[in-house]
């Protein structure tokens, strides 16, 4: 499977972490992936969002990150970003 985050990167902020004594290039792999997911879903539901507005648009806009995490409740770990942009 292709990856679009490079492990190494990943694995450097891992264990950057004091808490984390070591991390396999798998688990690292596994966490690009999860990341990769995540970030692909939460744009999806945001285009969704944005396609409910009155004047629907075809770009995300930086606003539209944070009024969706408002907006939808399984985004709440995200809601104490500043989304002003």
């Amino acid at each position: 499977m292709l990856l679009l985050l490079p492990v190494a990167r990943v694995k450097k902020i891992i264990n950057a972490d004091e808490d984390v004594g070591a991390c396999s290039n798998n688990a690292a792999f596994v966490i690009a992936l999860a990341t990769e997911m995540f970030i692909q879903y939460f744009a999806e539901q945001t285009h969704t969002v944005v396609k409910t507005e009155r004047k629907p648009r075809r770009n995300i806009q930086y606003r539209d990150v944070g009024m969706s995490s408002a907006f939808l409740p399984y985004y709440f770990l995200l809601i104490d970003f500043h989304w002003n942009g």
